[in-house]
């Protein structure tokens, strides 16, 4: 009936159409399904579904049949048990039980659930607390097909009210493997459900640590990694402090708690950018002694925003600013860093297990493997932190491709990892190796990898300028015959870099232009409107002297200056795209010349926009004297559209300066052999 299928059992025809033909396939394996292999002799033979069906009823209806073991009506009587518990009907069912109590810890579901799992997963509280009542504690540990026991179930859906009453009756369900790896339910809790972890904080608060020592499986390693998937930093923290070598165990998934740790961006500030008043109040937040990680008791641990929401403190904020600053997201930039601030204490704890260990250890835990993860992905923090506690990391590399960490941050664009990287005793040795296909460290800046921060510059030009500036920061750095190694496909390092940024140069082409063409029709036109407004003053002319009406007022002389201004520059930045528009784009252009170009004629075609503000107002001031009510609105309707171009524009302007005269991407003394 739940599938639409009833239609099938009662026709007295058999149709030839394909959609009863699926519909009768689809009963039939559901009654097969439901019977049982016991019954699959029975009516293994017959096509159509009714007739299978009919056999069965009349099977139930005789007494009991020695060959296949099955009790007369024991089909019907489990289907009606199923149908009452899933509607939440316990008296029905209660009748049922009281009749045939076997029918208490039988599989009555095509998945093997028992009466107390699918009361579980329907969410039918007062019948899971009628059912643990009458079953012992050995029935509670009956297993579905899929293996999972009753408290599993709880786990999965969340329901922390079941757990409790299920625990109440029998503490083993704790330590009881469920699924294909024998996951224990606490670590289920994490796995199913990683955005709420009230289930996981309860279970952790009642399950054994033993049960998650390194030795009992994977259960351990498992808890870890989903913790930090979960953001649930302290409880991962916390059993760490108890089993430290949990820290290069290995979960299902063959991947270690410190790989994982360092693929997570939200756990560490360089992987969460934030603008530049998000960052002013990062900076300012103080983190209180409260929540130092091995201080709060696990057995007893709300949400961390919860419990020390009233611990904040943010400098000397006070009163009406820290409203404002309640108004601007604080609460999430405040749980930000309280995650950050666990993170590192986690990490700390992780190098602390790391130091002394051997290679092959190493190795095996996937600690290679996480650093070079880490410097893919810039996690500064991570790499620092590692290579203190085990300065030697320094010199591992990838086996498959041959790539050091050194070769990864140049790939990756990574600047911050890479200024680390070059203060270790490896960086000269490092410089003058090659990977697998003899490429060396300047070949792999020549190379163009399209994931390396496409998003922290602004436009194609500004990224090939990126990519320009790598490889004349690293060919600095590198032996001078470096310059000419040729890889296995014969290709010397600028060779490489013009093949490997042949469409990145057309895009940059492209987007150069483009942008230069719309702001060439913006300066023109201001150009055409302050020439025209520069001859047709304001107040007109005096006819016996041919001078302006209003020379001598004040308001006039801002009036002058201001057009003044506002012709001259947009002149400039006229001229300065044009010069864009005519410009050759060869790869060493988008270096310093077309990023100046485009930096004046930006900034020179703010300034006009500007100046012409200033010219429009005190037009108007000289048109309209006296008349503030009229004057005043005007002109800021009039500011509105300008000002949203200006600020939009002074984006990228301050974008393309930071890009063109910035810090250095590779520090002077990071030269080879100093």
């Amino acid at each position: 009936m739940k599938h639409d299928l009833w239609n099938i059992v009662e026709t007295t025809t058999e149709p030839t159409t394909p959609a009863w033909s699926k519909k009768n396939a689809l009963a039939l394996f559901f009654i097969r399904e439901s019977y049982g292999p016991a019954g699959f002799d029975l009516i293994e033979k017959i096509s159509m579904a009714k007739i299978a069906w009919d056999t069965f009823a009349e099977k139930s209806k005789s007494s009991a049949d020695p060959d296949s073991g099955m009790e007369n009506g024991r089909f019907n009587q489990h289907v009606s048990l199923e149908k009452h518990i899933r509607e939440g009907e316990w008296d029905a069912a209660n009748q049922l039980i009281s009749s045939s109590p076997d029918a208490m810890t039988a599989q009555i579901s095509i998945f093997g659930s028992t009466a107390l799992h699918i009361a579980i997963f329907e969410g039918h509280m007062n019948i899971v607390e009628e059912l643990v009542k009458i079953m012992s504690e050995e029935n509670l540990k009956i297993k579905d097909t899929d293996n999972f026991t009753v408290l599993g179930y709880c786990a999965t859906v969340g329901n922390i009210q079941m757990a409790k009453c299920i625990i109440g009756k029998s503490r083993t369900l704790l330590s009881i493997g469920n699924g294909i790896f024998d996951l224990i339910p606490v670590v289920l809790a994490l796995t199913y459900n990683p955005n709420r972890t009230e289930m996981a904080r309860y279970l952790y608060s009642e399950t054994p640590l033993e049960d998650l020592m390194p030795r009992n499986g994977i259960n351990g390693a498992m808890f870890i990694t989903r913790a930090i998937y979960s953001k649930a930093l302290d409880m991962a923290l916390d059993l760490l402090e108890s089993y430290p070598e949990l820290a290069i165990a290995l979960d299902c998934n063959g991947r270690s708690p410190v790989e994982v740790l360092a693929g997570m961006s939200f756990a560490h500030r360089s992987g969460n950018r934030l603008v530049y008043w998000k960052q002013w109040i990062y900076n300012s937040i103080c983190i209180p002694s409260a929540h130092d990680t091995n201080q709060i008791p696990i057995s007893v641990q709300k949400s961390e925003m919860e419990k020390c929401s009233q611990a904040r403190n943010i400098g000397s904020a006070r009163g009406s600013v820290w409203n404002l600053l309640k108004f601007l997201e604080i609460d999430q930039i405040y749980e930000l860093k309280l995650l950050h601030h666990q993170s590192k204490k986690l990490l700390l704890r992780m190098c602390q297990v790391l130091q002394g260990l051997k290679s092959q250890q190493l190795e095996k835990g996937k600690v290679i493997e996480a650093m070079i993860k880490a410097v893919k992905e810039g996690r500064v923090e991570f790499v620092t932190e590692i290579l203190k506690a085990c300065p030697d990391l320094a010199w591992c590399a990838e086996i498959s491709s041959g790539r050091d960490l050194f070769k990864f941050a140049v790939l990756h664009r990574q600047d911050d990892v890479f200024r680390l990287l070059c203060r270790s005793p490896a960086k000269n040795p490092k410089f003058a190796m090659s990977d697998g296909d003899r490429n060396t460290i300047l070949h792999i800046a020549a190379m163009f990898e399209p994931s390396a921060r496409r998003n922290t510059v602004p436009g194609a030009a500004f990224l090939m300028q990126r990519e320009v500036q790598w490889y004349k920061e690293v060919e600095s750095i590198v032996p001078p015959s470096t310059l000419e190694c040729t890889n296995t496909n014969g290709k010397r390092p600028q060779e490489l870099f013009t093949e490997s940024h042949k469409e990145l140069v057309k895009e940059g082409e492209k987007w150069m232009k483009g942008t230069a063409s719309s702001c060439t029709v913006v300066a023109a036109l201001i150009v055409t409107i302050m020439f025209a407004a520069a001859i047709t003053v304001p107040g007109g002319n005096k006819q016996e002297t041919g001078l302006p009406t209003f020379l001598n007022e004040k308001v006039f002389m801002v009036f002058i200056i201001s057009d003044a201004l506002s012709l001259l520059s947009a002149s400039t930045s006229l001229l300065m795209f044009l010069g864009i528009l005519t410009s050759r784009y060869a790869e060493e252009d988008f270096l310093k010349s077309l990023p100046k170009k485009m930096i004046v004629g930006l900034s020179t075609l703010i300034l006009s926009i500007a100046t012409m503000m200033i010219t429009f107002c005190a037009s108007l001031s000289i048109i309209l004297p006296g008349k503030s009510r009229v004057v005043i609105p005007i002109i800021c309707l009039a500011s509105v559209p300008v000002t949203l171009f200006t600020w939009m524009q002074f984006h990228l302007l301050i974008d393309m300066v930071i890009s063109t005269y910035g810090s250095r991407i590779i520090n002077k003394k990071a030269r080879y052999g100093s």
